[in-house]
């Protein structure tokens, strides 16, 4: 699995982020970085970030307003930091409130969604439609893992919405997945698409809107 958490980002958090309030026992528990971060953003830029403690919170400080700058993160932005203990950083995924503006090459998916099938994985409307253009790939589709894992899997239109349909299941049981897990699919191109699967406590996820 891939260890991470979530944040909101509002207008009083440019300037730094608080984290969530197990940071210190990560710390321990992961080798979380305690006193500065490195950043790495999806378009390939990394930023060291001042990481400080104050009465048993810790925050996100110097630094981090330049990763808010750079990635022109507005009020109500969500963020995903899948921590990468190889190169001790953080990998950060950010998702928009407004669709229109948010990175159209992957998006994010809760295990138990409400629209979800049997052994079949509902893929959000709008990443459909701003990204694969109300079209369904052709078989395969090629699903790449962590630990070099490979599935290759189907998609599927079932009443209007689009689906992972064959290979979903395979998933699912590989990697243990249950509804305490979050998703993150990247898309290389049309027919391939990279997954982190994060595994976290609910209580320590703070999911945006159905986008």
């Amino acid at each position: 699995m891939v260890y991470g958490f979530a944040a909101r980002v509002w207008k009083n958090d440019k300037k730094s982020l608080k984290l969530p309030a197990d940071y210190g026992e990560w710390i321990k528990k992961f080798s979380y970085p305690e006193k500065k971060a490195a950043i790495r953003t999806l378009n390939g830029k990394i930023f060291e970030v001042k990481v400080f403690n104050l009465a048993g919170d810790y925050f996100l400080y110097n630094g981090w307003l330049d990763v808010v700058t750079s990635l022109k993160l507005p009020d109500n932005s969500w963020v995903v930091f899948q921590y990468e203990e190889a190169l001790t950083s953080f990998r950060l995924f950010h998702f928009y409130q407004d669709i229109s503006l948010a990175p159209s090459n992957y998006f994010y998916y809760k295990a138990g969604h409400v629209k979800d099938r049997d052994d079949s994985m509902y893929v959000n409307r709008l990443f459909v439609h701003h990204s694969l253009l109300n079209t369904c790939p052709s078989y395969p589709v090629v699903v790449w893992g962590a630990g070099n894992r490979k599935w290759f899997v189907r998609m599927d239109v079932l009443d209007h919405e689009l689906y992972i349909t064959t290979g979903w299941s395979r998933i699912k049981k590989e990697m243990s997945i249950t509804d305490d897990h979050l998703l993150v699919f990247e898309m290389v191109d049309f027919n391939t698409f990279e997954l982190s699967v994060f595994s976290c406590k609910p209580a320590l996820l703070t999911f945006p809107p159905e986008l």
